[in-house]
């Protein structure tokens, strides 16, 4: 009996990825649930502390994967007079909601949670598609070099190997 004739075949394929529009959807919905996250931690007056999954080479080699802080940008900010403002962010820019309008007024820190959760609806319903598409594009040209250009240090100075 030869050896592949015990197998069993099939003429399914391999599943597409996520479509573009669902991939930066979820990227932004996560993002709003860390900002949710951010400001739980706030209210119950906890320290929210942000982390990532890093490999480390250690000294003999091996390859070692770490729980590493990094670094946590909020959406929110009060003014002078106490009052709280939030922008959304994609690809660190503000997502204009509505024409020149990245900023919405909160008022209050308890307001802010519910109008994350509104804008995370919108985002998953795709009504911020069009502005998303916009920014990912923007920042697409930002990040291209023209052809030939020098490897830099993203400050426009090339980098030269030290002698």
């Amino acid at each position: 009996m030869p050896i592949l004739e015990n197998l069993t075949l099939t003429d399914a394929g391999r599943q597409k990825g996520v479509n573009r529009e669902q991939g930066f959807r979820d990227k932004l919905v996560d993002a709003i649930d860390l900002q949710i996250a951010a400001i739980q931690a706030e209210q119950k007056g906890e320290p929210f502390k942000r982390t990532a999954s890093r490999f480390i080479t250690s000294a003999d080699g091996h390859r070692q994967e770490t729980t590493v802080p990094v670094r946590f940008r909020p959406w929110w900010w009060k003014d002078k007079t106490g009052h709280v403002f939030l922008e959304i962010r994609y690809a660190n820019k503000p997502v204009e909601i509505k024409q020149n309008k990245p900023t919405i007024a909160a008022g209050t820190m308890d307001k802010v949670i519910p109008i994350l959760e509104q804008v995370r609806k919108a985002v998953l319903a795709g009504e911020l598609d069009r502005q998303l598409i916009s920014i990912i594009a923007t920042r697409r040209k930002e990040l291209k070099r023209p052809v030939g250009a020098a490897a830099g240090n993203g400050n426009g100075n090339s980098l030269k190997a030290a002698k």
